[in-house]
């Protein structure tokens, strides 16, 4: 089976790998090989379920997956790439020249001629200060600003909902994934009910086992994670 490594790349951002877009052919042979334990019946991958399907069947049989690599695109980034760096050094040259004509400009002092005082050169200390005094302005708006957008609270994902739902079952009230999908459409009013859950079905308990290490355990019931007493 040949396919293209853009399709596999976009094929796996359906499935909530949102990396996937910077994965190598390697890294894509390696996600492929896990993919069967991964997916169930009731995954859903979008515009690339077609080529899931096809991509399991090719697994159940045997068969090898051949990736497509483009070679224009690296080739258009290497010329791109040097343009960008004969640019840097254009522009370094020109801010280089214009930082050592800056500093000789200011180390002459601007001096006038008083009036009746005989040709005495009086320097003009007052310009400077100003200077100095508009540059500690900026540092504290630019503090400001920085502060102001550090204190804003980052938003929970779809998945860290999901592990707190998880959190807050045990065993005696396990938790179902229809639970699970009516807290999210709480919690995410914005967002599609079929696409959350289908990272319901992808995370719920496998993914969450082996990418986070979380112990979640499963009975008729539902749902709940371990915790340690």
């Amino acid at each position: 089976m040949k396919v293209k490594l853009i399709e596999l790349q976009k094929m796996f951002v359906q499935l909530d790998f949102s990396n996937a877009v910077k994965w190598s052919a390697a890294r894509l042979k390696t996600k492929l090989a896990g993919l069967p334990e991964v997916v169930d019946e009731n995954t859903d991958a979008g515009d690339y379920q077609k080529l899931l399907d096809r991509t399991l069947k090719a697994l159940e049989k045997g068969e090898s997956i051949n990736i497509i690599e483009d070679d224009t695109s690296t080739k258009g980034g290497k010329k791109d790439k040097s343009k960008k760096s004969k640019d840097k050094k254009d522009k370094g040259k020109k801010d280089k020249g214009k930082k050592s004509k800056d500093k000789k400009s200011k180390g002459k002092a601007k001096t006038t001629t008083v009036p009746g005082g005989k040709g005495k050169k009086v320097t003009k200390g007052k310009d400077k200060k100003k200077g100095k005094d508009k540059k500690g302005k900026d540092k504290k708006s630019k503090d400001k600003k920085s502060s102001k957008k550090s204190s804003k609270p980052k938003k929970m994902g779809v998945i860290a909902r999901v592990i707190e739902v998880l959190e807050g079952a045990t065993a005696k009230k396990p938790v179902t994934k229809e639970k699970i999908l009516a807290k999210l459409e709480k919690s995410f009013p914005d967002r599609e009910a079929s696409a959350m859950l289908s990272t319901i079905q992808c995370q719920v308990p496998n993914r969450l086992r082996t990418d986070k290490g979380i112990k979640v355990k499963k009975n008729e019931k539902g749902y709940w994670i371990e915790t340690k007493e």
